[in-house]
């Protein structure tokens, strides 16, 4: 029987546990002109998310800088292809936020038509919104364009990066400095990201 009740309870947790964290990171909003998935919690998370991820890659830099000033090619190498790999994470996430991005932007404009197609109902109370809308929509489309600039910088920075020798040979330190310059590089998109993220934030609480 007491065993029972404990199998009862752990399970009861894990689906209490399951449920909050979900609802903690996406919520499903219909709107009619197809469903997103929006939730400012969960930017919140994201940016949190984003901080952790840049401190990593800084640390991996740091240690590639070390090994390549004590010339451990071997040791430096092997920290290089984990900072190609932390890129090309940060990637597929960039790509993600376009996609993201990009179904928000169709939801305003789906709006905005419903809007011109209603007109001539309730005109006043309306038309004092969409001026809020149409920044918002104006704002929305910078972010993404901001997103597609930054990936392509991001695409071009690993690949770079990925093409490059690391040898002992009489270029060695100016193959290290590239190598330095190219993931600071790569850092400034994520400090960008951060600062978009950010900005995208406070804009939310704005509008509510």
């Amino acid at each position: 029987m007491k065993r029972q009740i404990t199998l009862t309870i752990i399970i009861s947790f894990f689906v209490i546990t399951g449920f909050s964290h979900a609802q903690s990171y996406t919520m499903r909003v219909n709107y009619g002109a197809g469903d997103i998935w929006k939730n400012h919690e969960y930017s919140r998370w994201d940016l949190k998310q984003d901080i952790i991820e840049l401190e990593s890659f800084q640390h991996k830099v740091d240690r590639f800088i070390i090994a390549t000033e004590r010339q451990q090619v071997i040791r430096a190498r092997r920290i290089k292809s984990d900072i190609i790999d932390l890129m090309h994470k940060e990637i597929r996430d960039t790509r993600y936020k376009i996609r993201a991005a990009k179904q928000e932007l169709r939801y305003e404009h789906n709006s905005g038509l419903r809007n011109k197609r209603n007109r001539g109902h309730a005109y006043g109370k309306r038309n004092s919104g969409s001026g809020i809308k149409k920044r918002d929509y104006i704002d929305d489309r910078r972010d993404l364009k901001r997103l597609n600039n930054r990936l392509n910088r991001q695409i071009e920075i690993a690949f770079k990066l990925e093409n490059l020798f690391l040898d002992r040979s009489h270029k060695y330190w100016k193959q290290a400095r590239k190598h330095e310059r190219l993931m600071s590089r790569f850092e400034e998109t994520l400090h960008a990201d951060i600062d978009q993220s950010r900005s995208e934030l406070r804009e939310d609480r704005f509008r509510n």
